[in-house]
This record gives C-alpha cells, structure tokens and sequence, in this order.
C-alpha cells in the first residue's frame, strides 16, 4: 500500500509540473525572393545570386527574428570594394544606412614579461570596405522581423497535432517586404549597384513540442541521439512565443 501511494505521489507531482510549465510556439516564416539583380542559383538550400562581376551573394535567414545580412563572395581575380555609405537595408518601404558611422572601443592586449597587458583603442566604422579577390566577407546589420504575426484567420496557440498555417502569392500582399541595396565598385572602376528583394510568403505557426526530434530512439545499445529542428531552412527564419507573450 506504501508503495501504491508513493507511485500516485509521484505522478501527481509529475503533472502538476507539467501543468505549470510553459509551452512554447514557434512562428516559422518563409522568405521568397523577387525582383532581384543577377541570376539565382540554388547551393543546398540558401538563396545565392550571381552577379555578372563575378561575385556571389549568399543567403541564410535562420535565426531568430531572421538574419537579412549576406556573405558577399569574391571570385574574381580583382578586389571588389563595397560602399556602405551608398548600401541600404530597406524594409516596408523605409531605409536603414549600412554605414552609420560608428566609433567602438576595443581592447588590444600583448604578452610582456610574462604578463599580459592591454590597452583600448579606438576604432572608427569604415565606409569602403575591400573584398579581396578569391575571398569572402559576411555583412549583417539588420533582422527581417522579430515582431509575431496575429492575423485573425491564423492559430496563434495550436495543439502538437496542428500545424495553421497562411501563406502570401504575391508581395502586395505580404506584411513584410524587405530589399538589400548594396553599391560595388570593381577594381577596373566600374560601378555595380545590387538589388535583393524578398517577401515573407508563408507564415506556420507550430507547438513547441513538434519542432525538435531526435534522429534515433533511445535504447540501450544507442544511447547517443542526436537532435535536429525539423523545420530549420536558409530560407526560413522563427520567432518564439508562449502564451504569457500576449
């Protein structure tokens, strides 16, 4: 009887805290590209455009409140120069500078006598920014959007077994628009001015418990498992919320 008790104590403790613990949902959005300079190409599953100058513009959303920056690749056999004060990120019609003219403060330290010193100095943002030939440079200042679409005909708290989703045919419809602008020069002189639009075209809102899995069961013999997020993509990004966010 002692033990009967203690295994209903038990379980009683085990729900009550899974009662009290808060669920998570995940906001996975897609983004889709339109309108954009250069030719498209698909590398596994990240956006990557080729311009004529032989430079390569990849890239990947998934983070959190998704990553609109890119990794400019140089290859050609010339420097390529990037003018961020003529770059602009640009969302919902309105214009963010690449180049805002910032002054960091970074700490520089060197080994001396077995002790290690180190001194601030000050770093001014440069505007021109060279790419090497055969070289690559990642650029990112901005997020698409970290705010939690609520339209009204899209489940904000499903259940494990739902997956609501709304999805955008066009950008006119799209709550979000967003475009990279960004001015190259190459090193013969001639200049390049890039353009990357994209749109969020599909919004899917998912139970926490349906996005991370593991590849394999536990079992006695395999008790290493390794766990993925099924939903993780270059052309995605998420937002995560739980019901006290509202």
């Amino acid at each position: 009887m002692k033990r009967i008790f203690i295994v209903l104590f038990t379980i009683a403790v085990l729900v009550a805290i899974s009662g009290c613990a808060v669920v998570s949902f995940w906001q996975v959005v897609t983004v889709t590209p339109y309108e954009c300079s250069g030719q498209s190409a698909q590398v596994t599953d990240a956006y990557v455009f080729h311009e004529d100058n032989a430079v390569d513009f990849i890239y990947d959303f998934w983070t959190d409140g998704g990553n609109a920056g890119f990794l400019l690749v140089n290859n050609g056999d010339g420097d390529v120069t990037v003018d961020l004060g003529r770059s602009h990120f640009i969302k919902n019609g309105i214009s963010n500078d690449y180049y805002l003219a910032r002054t960091y403060v970074e700490e520089k330290g060197y080994a001396g006598d077995y002790v290690v010193k180190g001194r601030s100095v000050m770093v001014k943002e440069k505007r021109y920014v060279i790419v090497p030939a055969h070289s690559s440079r990642y650029f990112s200042e901005y997020s698409v959007s970290n705010t939690i679409f609520t339209q009204e005909n899209l489940e904000r708290f499903p259940t494990s077994k739902k997956e609501p989703r709304l999805s955008f045919d066009n950008p006119e419809d799209s709550p979000v628009i967003f475009e990279n602008r960004v001015a190259l020069v190459c090193e013969d002189g001639s200049e390049h001015k890039i353009i990357h639009k994209f749109y969020v075209s599909e919004i899917v809102n998912v139970n926490g418990n349906r996005v991370v899995k593991s590849n394999s069961p536990f079992t006695l013999t395999n008790s290493t498992r390794i766990y993925y997020n099924t939903y993780e993509s270059p052309r995605k990004y998420y937002n995560i919320y739980n019901r006290r966010s509202y």
